[in-house]
């Protein structure tokens, strides 16, 4: 068993695109893709070692709306 405490700035950088679409006078469709990358994390825990891989990441996002 072990424990400890990392309190680390973790730099990187993301692009987001959205759109949003009006189909009727009612309904209406929303996209969004989001990357986002942020390198690798490393740290030592006492004789522990993590890493953990923050790089690469995808987001999607899908709405549908009803106005009244």
């Amino acid at each position: 068993t072990g424990s400890g405490v990392d309190h680390a700035v973790i730099w990187g950088g993301y692009v987001a695109a959205n759109a949003y679409w009006h189909l009727s006078d009612h309904w209406a469709a929303a996209a969004s893709v989001q990357y986002q990358n942020l390198g690798n994390y490393r740290h030592t825990f006492g004789t522990r070692k993590v890493e953990l891989d923050l790089s690469n990441s995808f987001f999607l996002t899908l709405g549908l709306s009803y106005n009244f």
